[in-house]
């Protein structure tokens, strides 16, 4: 474990001594500038490639699909940024599986109100690191806000019965 602690703070280092001495992040040219990570021509062509295709009603990834409407991506390339989150959280490779396999069969419609309600999520449950469903961006917010507590949903639906609000 302490080998692989040196051996980051040593490539930290000598990431840290590169861009001193001016070098580009990408493509290693000298030519930088300071203040700067990424040298004239790298930054040109990543901006440049990036405006071209969203121009061109092009997705800014792939550069193949069209994009979604307000979007600079398209469907496939919005979900498998989706699918990389979830690995980066940790969960499995059944879990992932699992996720791909609800993704292939959904229908567009939140798992939880039965609504077109925003962006749709994967939940996850944060503790087990298992694949829960595919929610729209309202109500995995608000699962997120109450931290997945049924006692304080159960509270809140007390509350809005008390008050009159809908059924």
């Amino acid at each position: 474990m302490r080998n692989s602690e040196n051996r980051k703070q040593q490539i930290r280092r000598r990431q840290k001594k590169r861009r001193r001495e001016g070098f580009c992040r990408n493509c290693a040219n000298r030519t930088v500038r300071i203040g700067s990570v990424l040298c004239q021509k790298c930054l040109d062509y990543g901006i440049h490639r990036r405006q071209r295709l969203a121009n061109s009603g092009l997705c800014a990834i792939c550069g193949q699909s069209s994009r979604l409407e307000n979007r600079a991506t398209c469907e496939p390339c919005l979900i498998q940024r989706k699918f990389r989150n979830l690995r980066r959280h940790g969960l499995s490779e059944t879990e992932l599986r699992a996720a791909k396999r609800t993704a292939s069969q959904h229908d567009g419609l939140c798992q939880c109100c039965g609504e077109h309600c925003g962006d749709m999520c994967m939940d996850h449950d944060h503790n087990t690191l298992r694949f829960r469903g595919i929610l729209g961006h309202r109500c995995n917010k608000v699962l997120g806000l109450v931290k997945d507590d049924i006692l304080v949903l159960e509270k809140m639906i007390r509350y809005l019965r008390k008050l009159g609000g809908r059924p």
